[in-house]
């Protein structure tokens, strides 16, 4: 049973998405119900949720400072808003789905899929010095591709590329933030569509900000909030 917290100041809506959860989704139990970011915050400190339903506009500020309190939640998060703007700040924080308010039914079946098959997927343990690779699913196989053939990672919505040596690449149904933890130390998020492999990138590029060329030619832009921790860490790979 998955165990979900629900945030959001409205009571009516927070009692809609209950009722919608116990209805149509049989796999998802909820746990407890917060009108506040600092509710919300207070209730994680002392237990856990598999999930959180987050509102993003609260009365006592915005749902992101409840992630950017908990950097590493150990949650998966749906936002669930009024507002469609706030989309690609969504997956920035690694959201499994957006829904809009008033919330569909279909929509919310999806976002819970989503949630399930990124909770039955095993996760692998944190790389030791035997195990460098990444699991890639494919449809009828299971590829395991050495961290030193990642070249990058680009999300495409909810989907995710990742490419390889050889001109080899592969779209899997996951965003891009699933794989973070799976990666080691010689990957970067240089923009919220991509990461990178620090061994793979060959040159940087100058022009109207900074892009990275990879070692397969492609190119990658390198967001300017990201810019000196990128080129931090750049050096000590490259050193």
């Amino acid at each position: 049973m998955i165990k979900a917290l629900l945030v959001d100041d409205e009571e009516k809506s927070r009692k809609n998405l209950a009722r919608l959860l116990e209805m149509y989704c049989k796999d998802v139990c909820v746990s407890a119900q917060a009108s506040s970011v600092e509710m919300a915050a207070a209730w994680l400190e002392t237990n856990s949720a598999d999930v959180v339903f987050l509102d993003i506009e609260m009365g006592d500020g915005s749902g992101f400072q409840l992630l950017r309190h908990n950097q590493k939640h150990p949650f998966q998060v749906i936002l669930v808003t009024a507002h469609s703007h706030y989309a690609v700040k969504a997956f920035r924080y690694s959201a499994i789905d957006y829904l809009l308010k008033p919330v569909d039914v279909d929509d919310l079946v999806a976002a819970v899929e989503k949630l399930k098959q990124a909770y039955e997927t095993p996760r692998r343990p944190k790389p030791s010095d035997h195990e460098h690779y990444l699991e890639i699913r494919l449809a009828n196989s299971v590829l395991y591709a050495p961290f030193h053939d990642v070249v990058r990672l680009q999300a495409e919505g909810s989907y995710t590329t990742v490419y390889l040596t050889g001109q080899e690449k592969h779209c899997l149904s996951y965003h891009i933030g699933f794989f973070e933890p799976l990666l080691n130390d010689s990957f970067f998020r240089v923009h919220k569509s991509h990461l990178v492999n620090l061994h793979h990138v060959k040159r940087i590029v100058r022009n109207d900000g900074y892009q990275v060329e990879m070692s397969d030619g492609s190119r990658v832009e390198v967001a300017r909030r990201q810019k000196n921790e990128f080129f931090r860490l750049l050096r000590a790979a490259k050193a």
